[in-house]
């Protein structure tokens, strides 16, 4: 019963730091750079956003492909393309204004 909470929690974990991941990086590329280098925004973003969120995505689908349930896998795939696209074209809608 504990491993099923860990799981959903960490599936809740990784959908979060997703979301916010996909919202910092939807910001205009002003608040994004500082005067010598990336803002600290910046820096935790890449820093340690994405890298915990590939981790996550990585073992959460070698626990699903153990169980089999490709399901979840795929449902997760869809909502990471999903973020990923709509952060990506926020970004790039931002910049042609």
């Amino acid at each position: 019963m504990k491993r099923c909470l860990k799981k959903i929690n960490l599936n809740k974990v990784f959908i979060i730091i997703l979301l916010a991941s996909g919202t910092i990086y939807s910001l205009p590329s002003k608040v994004l750079i500082g005067v010598y280098s990336p803002s600290l925004l910046a820096w935790f973003l890449v820093a340690f956003l994405v890298p915990l969120m590939i981790i996550l995505l990585i073992w959460l689908s070698i626990i699903d492909l153990r169980k089999n349930r490709i399901k979840l896998l795929l449902e997760r795939l869809l909502i990471l393309t999903i973020v990923l696209g709509l952060s990506l074209g926020f970004k790039y809608l931002i910049k042609s204004f």
